[in-house]
């Protein structure tokens, strides 16, 4: 398989090229484990005026403003021998307006597109709103980082769902990192340290922690609050280092400036993840909730420090289920309190930091390489089977018909096997059959409303209901003659039967069929967890 990624990548310093690469050396690294070769070319965006040393992997450079070089550029990867084209999009990479200028770029690729949408507006202006649809219409799939962009991309921008794939923000694995050695800075040994990465500016709110820090200082002296990363080049451009100078001096106002250090520095992912894994807590301080994606939180998680954020979208999904803790937006005594209460309680630190880095183990970067390999592929393959042009139109699906269910089915449940179209009776009854069984029947009867399916619903549940142990679990085999031969059934018929239980609470036809069947539910729920292969 060739890909070829368009997006910006280093040494242009940004969350996006940063991205980038990682995705690339991901999909190399998943394409070795799975013993398949594969190909990649980036295709870079720079922004006007500037010029970049980049490696030999990026092969092609778009000027963001200079409409021709995308025409030429379609092109040459309509020409480069290439399955697929993945882009990366992100407000302000692209020229036009609300990137525009990617559009007829898109329209003119001939291979399979996949597009990872990194910003994700609830409430787009006109532009924007068009302009994303138009990719997303020129995409096979798209890629969201989280939850709730679906549902922005279905209700704010009217992208069928069968287009989107969530896939989570990927992160190293720290765990590899940790097993290397971790080499804590001088100036932070002996210390608590609680940091903040990533691009400076205002919108961070990088001021609200500074202003919690007396009232930490108070209670832990030995705190050091570190500050990485450089101000963001847009707001270089416009405001200078104005923003960072005001925290400079507020830090010297409020007389903790000897417990902050500014790095103002862009540093390489390896130093990154050994800053992190030296840091016992983690701020995200932003504004407001329009935050969909934070590549910074992600990270910080995945390192295993115990995580303080206002509660913007991205960290109310990120950390849930206890692996970080909230405070409101711009409110520092919150944040003051919350920081006391975890560093004055280091059992509570741990547990919460042990939470954190577990979790961060299943969105490494091999993982996420593999989910974008597995999206490419299934691209690539539903763009083949368009291209036979099959003549869906022209084929009818027969009419519905349970003639064959009510043959194998007889006053206990349906007969497990038969021969041709006839029962046989000396194969019995198993559960995952009777659920399958009833799960077609509460669909009928919600789809035709025919009363002849109700005996086959109450049969059915009455099935379930019998082969229920008293612990919860269920037995799967019954015989003709009702003798059982297990005291436990398989995990998947457990799986199976809990799926249809779940699906007639929905959908229940009766209320007596409602009231068994969550009984039914409520006491298999805790044999849930003890599933050897859920």
């Amino acid at each position: 398989m060739k890909i070829i990624f368009i997006g910006n990548y280093p040494p242009r310093k940004c969350g996006i090229a940063t991205f980038t690469e990682n995705m690339v050396n991901a999909i190399f690294l998943a394409g070795c484990i799975r013993k398949r070769k594969i190909d990649i070319e980036v295709i870079a965006m720079n922004e006007e005026g500037k010029e970049y040393d980049y490696p030999s992997i990026v092969t092609k450079i778009i000027h963001d403003h200079n409409r021709e070089e995308y025409q030429t550029i379609s092109h040459y990867i309509n020409n480069s021998g290439a399955d697929i084209c993945i882009v990366q999009h992100e407000y302000g990479i692209f020229g036009g307006t609300a990137g525009l200028f990617l559009l007829p770029l898109l329209k003119e690729i001939q291979i399979p597109i996949v597009t990872t949408f990194h910003t994700i507006l609830q409430k787009p202006g006109f532009h924007q709103k068009e302009v994303l649809k138009k990719i997303a219409e020129y995409s096979e799939k798209v890629i969201v980082m989280s939850s709730l962009a679906i549902d922005f991309m279905r209700e704010s921008f009217d992208i069928p769902l069968h287009k989107i794939v969530r896939i989570e923000h990927g992160v190293p694995d720290f765990k590899a990192c940790k097993s290397k050695g971790i080499k804590k800075p001088e100036t932070w040994k002996k210390k608590k340290v609680m940091m903040t990465f990533g691009l400076i500016g205002r919108s961070k709110g990088i001021d609200s922690v500074i202003r919690a820090m007396p009232e930490i200082v108070k209670q832990n002296p030995d705190i050091h609050y570190v500050i990485l990363g450089k101000t963001h080049p847009h707001i270089i451009q416009h405001e200078g280092e104005e923003y960072r100078e005001y925290l400079k001096k507020l830090s010297v106002d409020l007389k903790v400036e000897n417990n902050i250090e500014f790095i103002d520095k862009y540093v390489d992912e390896d130093e990154l993840c050994n800053y992190l894994l030296s840091t016992d807590l983690y701020v995200t301080p932003y504004q407001n909730k329009a935050q969909i994606t934070s590549g910074t939180l992600s990270y910080a998680v995945a390192s295993g420090a115990a995580v303080l954020s206002t509660p913007y979208w991205h960290a109310e999904e990120l950390l849930a289920d206890g692996r970080g803790i909230f405070f409101d937006f711009g409110n520092y005594h919150q944040l003051a309190n919350a920081a006391n209460s975890l560093l004055n309680k280091p059992e509570k630190l741990k547990a919460l930091q042990i939470n954190a880095f577990s979790y961060g183990q299943s969105i490494s970067w091999k993982r996420i390489g593999n989910q974008y390999i597995d999206v490419c592929e299934s691209a690539i393959l539903r763009d083949k089977f368009d291209e036979k042009q099959i003549a869906f139109s022209n084929f009818k699906l027969p009419d519905f018909d349970f003639s064959h269910i009510e043959r194998l089915s007889d006053s206990t449940g349906i007969i497990q096997h038969g021969k041709y179209c006839i029962p046989d009776y000396n194969t019995g009854y198993c559960l995952d059959d009777v659920s399958r069984a009833l799960m077609l029947s509460i669909m009928a009867f919600k789809r035709f409303g025919d009363e002849k399916y109700s005996k086959y619903i109450w049969r059915y549940i009455s099935f379930l209901m019998y082969m229920q142990n008293p612990a919860g679990d269920f037995k799967n085999f019954l015989k003709y003659n009702h003798d059982t031969i297990e005291e436990k059934g398989s995990d998947d018929s457990f799986g199976r039967t809990i799926w249809v239980l779940g699906y007639i609470v929905r959908y229940a036809p009766t209320d007596s069929v409602f009231d068994l069947t969550v009984d039914l539910f409520a006491k298999s729920a805790g044999k849930i967890s003890e599933l050897e292969y859920a």
